[in-house]
């Protein structure tokens, strides 16, 4: 019993150990929360404003000049690759076929004009889209603040950690 105490509890009082394990959680935290707020904002506002000029068939689709983002280049990469957004947002000129497995894919080249495609939001995806990519909560303050949580939180289990391991490893020895 001792054997296995010593193995788990001491290698984890050791303050390198414990910091290095900490630090990478804050990193993934921090590049998680990141990665959300970047496709709520900034892709979310491409979507929020398609729904916003019903652009829900070929008919009412809109460019990516009368949107307004035809200098944006996050949205422009988000609809160049086959990435989670080409599954909601269609282009006119688009051949959208469905594969076996369900997901969604272009029959043309992947190269496309994007400054004259005109994007839509179908019916059925509306929806999903108002859910995926709604802005609430989520702001460069909602941002700072859990950075700041989890940052504070990161020292705190550094302070904590090792006095709770030597605290586990005297109660089985």
């Amino acid at each position: 019993m001792h054997i296995i105490t010593a193995f788990l509890f001491d290698g984890l009082a050791s303050v390198s150990t414990v910091e290095l394990v900490v630090w990478s959680i804050l990193i993934g935290v921090i590049i998680g929360t990141l990665s959300i707020c970047y496709k709520k904002i900034i892709i979310g506002s491409f979507v929020r404003d398609l729904l916003k000029a019903e652009a829900n068939s070929k008919d009412n689709a809109k460019t990516l000049l009368e949107l307004g983002y035809s200098k944006n280049f996050f949205v422009k990469h988000e609809l160049k690759r086959g990435a989670e957004l080409r599954k909601l947002v269609w282009e006119t000129d688009d051949e959208i076929q469905q594969a076996a497995d369900g997901t969604y894919y272009s029959a043309r080249k992947k190269e496309m004009i994007i400054q004259t495609a005109r994007f839509y939001i179908s019916e059925e995806n509306k929806y999903k889209a108002d859910v995926r990519y709604n802005a609430k909560g989520t702001d460069i303050f909602t941002l700072i603040i859990a950075v700041i949580l989890f940052t504070l939180a990161a020292f705190a289990l550094i302070k904590f950690i090792p006095y709770i391991s030597s605290q586990f490893t005297s109660l089985f020895s």
